[in-house]
Formats: C-alpha cells, structure tokens, sequence
C-alpha cells in the first residue's frame, strides 16, 4: 500500500526533487570541487532511470495503419506552412532558454562582480540557490500563468513568453554593468525567466496539437523535439563564443539577445495569421 501511495502521488515529489537537486548539485560542487564527479552520478542515475522505464513500462498505444502513403511521414508534415513558420518561432525560443540554462551561470561565475567586490563573479553556492529559486517559482507559477494565458491565442502567449525573455536578458545585462545590488538584479532575472519559461510550453503543444492530423501527430511532435534540440546546438556554442570574445563583448551580447526579439515577435505574428486563415479555411 505504501509503495502505491508513492508510485500514485510521485509525480507531485518531481519538481521538487529536481528542485533539491540543483541545491545539492551545487552545494557539492562548491565545496568539493569535484565536476567529474557530479556528471558521473548523473550519468549514472540515467543509467538506472532507463532500467526503471525498459523492464517496468509496457507500451499501451495500438498505432492504426495508415491507407495513404502521405500519412505519417515527414514530407507531408514538411509541406505545412504554418509548421514550418511555428518551427522558425519555437527554436528561437529554445535558444533563448538556451542562454539561460546553459551560458547564464558561466557568465555569473565569470563576469558579474560580487557586491563585495572580493571575487570575481557569484560563487557556485550562489548561483545553485539563484536556479532553485527560479525552479520553485516556475512550480508556483505554472497553474496561475496558464490559466491566465487560455484567454489569448497560442502564438500571442508565444509572444508573451519572449517577451519575458527580452525583459530578462536586460535585466542580466544590467546584473553586469549595475555598480550594486547586483545580487538582487540577478534574482529578479531569475524570477522573469520563470514566467518566461513557464508561458512557453503550454502555449507551443496547444500550437502543435492544433496543426497536427490525428494520424500525423507523432511526427509533428517529432519535428517539434527538433526544434529543441536545433535551439540547444545553436544557443549554447554562440553563448559560449561569445563569452570567450571580451568582458565588453559578454555583456552586451545580452542586449543583443532582447533585440533578437523583434524577429522572433514577427515571425509569431505571422503564424497568428496563418492559424487564423487556416480557421477560416476548415469552416467554408
């Protein structure tokens, strides 16, 4: 009875969890050093996560055979405009979310000044706490903000969420240049970002789940895992390079990233039109 208890409510524990283990990751790594060490564990709890889903998760999902040739490949999905135009928009926004997972905590180890002007950026221990707080918020956040959003369309929440991005990476680039408090500009950035975050993915599936034919809906979503997986090639390289160019270069390169926007806003007016032509289009 116990374990049914835990398997029925473990889903609740998850952001909690990953919550806790960003504390600890970090509080490891602040006081031992020892990076091989972490990413060895990790390896290794992956390891066994794959165990777990490979003997204990049976596959429930009874595909139907498709008559037309077209269905379920990827030149039909390939010839979707409004897929493609959403495809463009979304690994944008990976990229941004790129900069914050991947290059962000380099850029505070590194470049943003501590107030007490001792070291040389925030320590690891700081930074471990900044992306807790930021996880704990998003878990706050997710229900209120969603709700909050079903009263826009998909590509205007879109929109919403880069333009939390633009915001925070102003903000990130006034954590650098701020001449105090710098440690409270970075905690509102990571506040931002959350809401960023969280008002992106709801927003995306419902856009994706919409364009998607019943029978093509496992290669749209494929094409989307794409996007994510494009977004984190192009992202944390050009962050990186970035960084290694001049602290100059570093701190503006935020400011870049806000203008990027602009584009990525565009692109997600567009495919506001394009969903509202191809409404139109399915009612006549």
């Amino acid at each position: 009875m116990a374990l049914w208890t835990l398997h029925r409510n473990l889903p609740q524990f998850i952001p909690l969890l990953c919550n806790a283990g960003i504390l600890l990751g970090g509080e490891i790594v602040g006081l031992t050093g020892a990076y091989r060490a972490l990413f060895l564990c990790n390896a290794i709890g992956f390891v066994v996560f794959f165990m777990l889903i490979y003997t204990k998760v049976s596959e429930t999902y009874q595909p139907q055979k498709s008559s037309s040739p077209l269905e379920g490949n990827w030149a039909a999905a390939l010839s979707d405009r409004c897929l493609l135009v959403y495809a463009i928009a979304n690994t944008m926004a990976v990229v941004y979310a790129s900069q914050f997972q991947a290059v962000l905590p380099l850029y505070w180890k590194n470049f943003a000044v501590a107030d007490s002007a001792i070291e040389q950026g925030f320590s690891v221990t700081t930074i471990s706490i900044l992306f807790g707080w930021h996880v704990l918020l998003a878990i706050v956040c997710q229900l209120p903000i969603t709700r909050a959003l079903k009263r826009w369309s998909p590509p205007h929440a879109m929109i919403f969420s880069t333009l939390m991005w633009a915001l925070g990476f102003v903000v990130i680039w006034v954590t650098g240049i701020a001449p105090s408090v710098r440690l409270g500009w970075a905690i509102l950035a990571t506040e931002i970002f959350a809401i960023a975050a969280v008002s992106l993915t709801p927003a995306a599936v419902s856009i994706v789940n919409s364009l998607a034919p019943p029978s093509q809906r496992s290669v749209y979503f494929a094409l989307n895992s794409l996007c994510g997986s494009l977004g984190y090639i192009i992202g944390p390289p050009l962050g990186t390079w970035v960084l290694d160019r001049s602290p100059q270069m570093a701190d503006r390169y935020w400011l870049f990233l806000a203008a990027s926007t602009v584009f990525t806003i565009g692109i997600l007016q567009y495919l506001h039109r394009l969903l509202q032509q191809r409404t139109v289009v399915s009612y006549q």
